[in-house]
């Protein structure tokens, strides 16, 4: 089965890209956040295909109203509060999200993954929507967490650009000898630990999930911004 994983969407909407997608025969996709404009949301949770969803830290804040800066941002934050009100459907949603729903865990190949906006380890106060994996001591921590709750693949947004860090299994546990992968296809090693970024949709990526070879590709694509 192929899954598409699409995040930070920044006002971009994926809607040509979906139904291109879905033409290919992808039967799943997966939304990791950071909408900005609620009718982008709109348009994924009335999509008529098989979805999955996990908030962004834009859209946790706009919708409960608190201060956000980003260079991402076309308005000030009390704007996007505005907006994200007059659109109470993708507000509910993410507002019922961000109470609990900040991943999202599943099997793929008989094995944990997990979908998640920011990471699973980090010093944030809310690491699954807010932290990065920029830095050794990020991908160090993330592993070793993914260690203990025996995770395969942390699939995550978030840094715009992609990446994909890992490590032989018996070296996570103490988050020693990880290496960052250079090519954006990789054939999943069951006997290693990955943690993939997928790229920001606004900045031309998203990624594809083969179950039937066990592969992931980062692709680039070519979309339009929304009025």
């Amino acid at each position: 089965m192929l899954t598409a994983i699409i995040s930070d969407f920044h006002g971009m909407n994926p809607m040509k890209v979906i139904e291109r997608l879905k033409k290919q025969k992808v039967k799943r996709f997966v939304f990791l956040g950071d909408y900005d404009m609620p009718e982008i949301l709109e348009d994924l949770l009335d999509l008529d295909a098989d979805k999955l969803f996990v908030p962004g830290n834009h859209d946790a804040a706009m919708v409960k109203e608190e201060e956000i800066y980003s260079p991402h941002l076309v308005f000030g934050w009390r704007d996007y509060a505005e907006l994200w009100r007059s659109h109470p459907k993708a507000r509910d949603f993410v507002l019922k999200q961000a109470e609990g729903g900040l991943k999202l865990e599943k099997k793929f190949a008989r094995r944990k993954i997990v979908y998640v906006h920011g990471n699973l380890a980090s010093d944030e106060r809310q690491p699954e929507i807010e932290g990065r994996v920029l830095e050794n001591w990020q991908v160090r921590e993330n592993l070793m967490r993914m260690h203990k709750e025996n995770i395969w693949l942390m699939i995550r947004g978030h840094d715009h650009l992609p990446s994909v860090y890992s490590a032989s299994k018996n070296k996570c546990k103490s988050g020693t000898g990880h290496e960052q992968e250079f090519s954006l296809n990789i054939k999943l090693n069951p006997h290693r630990r990955y943690i993939i970024t997928v790229g920001s949709f606004k900045e031309k990526y998203y990624a594809l999930l083969n179950s039937r070879n066990q592969t992931i590709e980062i692709i680039p694509h070519l979309g339009e911004r929304t009025d």
